[in-house]
This record gives structure tokens, C-alpha cells and sequence, in this order.
């Protein structure tokens, strides 16, 4: 049993952040009393695992990212899978297609939801959902790069399975959502490939 006695606004830009002051049942029993913590508010986000199940080829994206470049000022780059914040208008799985194109320039084939978590619940409210978005690599239907009113520099990379992991284990591809959606991918791969060899047999 969690009592939430006061909520107070820190920031309202981009990133909303508030102090709450709950009080909430211990372990042991007894009560915490008031006791102050700080979070990151949120909304949902779908993030895409673009996959040639035929190929065996992945679509990346690559673009700055302020948290990398405070954690290490030599880089800022990150890799990772095209994602985005889902909107009033819009559920999980509609921002997994918009977003898929408007980054990629990929049209999805399909789109089957893998998992949903936070990404950090310490002090973060943002709940990911993970999709897996089938993908032709040889056809992209738009440029991608993302929205330039957003400010949005994105560049697309098609790499294989194999190379993907390569990145993980470099270093290269270090994010927490990625690498969760490769170790998914590695447990799932051989079905997803066969029922793509099934539809075209």
C-alpha cells in the first residue's frame, strides 16, 4: 500500500520531471513515512526490431544522443533500433509503423508485439513496447532519416544478424533496449525464419 502525500512539478519541457513524497509499507511491515523521490514522467514508447527474416538482415539506426555524450564526451552517436514516443492519437503498434517508415523509410510487412518494460524504474515512468516489424531490405519505400521539424539527423544502417551481435559484443551497439531486443530475437530466430520460408515455399 503506497499513500502519495504531495506531487510537485521540478521541470515541464521536454523531459517532465517530479518529486513526490509517498509513504509506503516496508518489508518488515512498518510504514517508510514521508519519504521524497524524484522521477522522469513519461509517456509509452514503441520501439521496432525492422527483420529480413529471408536475408537475415536487420535495419539500424544511428543518431546523437545527449545521454551517450554526457556518459562518455568522445562519442554521443549510439546505435540502435528506430523508436518512438507514442502519442495521444496513437497506440503502440500504430507509432511501431509510423515511426518504422518515417526513420527507416521501411514499410512493415508485419508487425507481431514481442514484450512490454521499463526501462528504468527507479526514477523513469516510460514503459517500452518491443516489436518485432518484418521487413523487405531489398525495398525501402521512403528515404527515412526521420522528421527534419523535429530536428531529426538519422541515419539508416542494413546489417546482418551476425553483424548486429558483433556490435553488441564491441561495444558498438550498448543501449539496453537493443541489446534486450537481440537477445529476444536470438531466442526466436530459427521460427521466424522458417515460417517466412514456409510463406514462400
Amino acid at each position: 500500500m503506497v499513500k502519495l502525500l504531495t506531487l510537485e512539478p521540478l521541470s515541464s519541457g521536454f523531459l517532465k520531471v517530479v518529486r513526490a513524497v509517498v509513504d509506503y509499507q516496508r518489508s518488515d511491515g512498518g510504514r517508510s513515512g514521508p519519504h521524497p523521490l524524484e522521477c522522469v514522467k513519461r509517456p509509452p514508447a514503441a520501439v521496432m526490431i525492422p527483420y529480413d527474416p529471408r536475408r537475415d538482415e536487420l535495419i539500424l539506426v544511428r543518431q546523437f544522443r545527449i545521454g551517450a555524450y554526457m556518459e562518455d564526451s568522445s562519442r554521443g552517436w549510439a546505435l540502435e533500433f528506430p523508436a518512438g514516443l507514442c502519442d495521444q492519437e496513437s497506440d503502440p503498434m500504430q507509432t511501431a509503423r509510423r515511426e518504422l517508415l518515417e526513420e527507416t523509410g521501411y514499410q512493415a510487412i508485419s508487425v507481431e508485439p514481442v514484450m512490454t518494460f521499463l526501462v528504468n524504474p527507479g526514477f523513469v515512468s516510460e514503459r517500452i513496447h518491443l516489436f518485432l516489424t518484418i521487413i523487405d531490405a531489398e525495398h525501402p519505400v521512403a528515404l527515412g532519416g526521420g522528421l527534419e521539424h523535429e530536428q531529426e539527423d538519422i541515419q539508416t544502417l542494413r546489417v546482418t544478424y551476425d553483424e548486429a551481435l558483433a556490435m553488441v559484443a564491441d561495444g558498438r551497439m550498448d543501449g539496453g533496449p537493443p541489446i534486450l531486443a537481440l537477445q529476444w530475437l536470438t531466442l526466436n530466430r530459427a521460427r521466424i525464419r522458417a515460417e517466412a520460408a514456409a510463406l514462400h515455399e
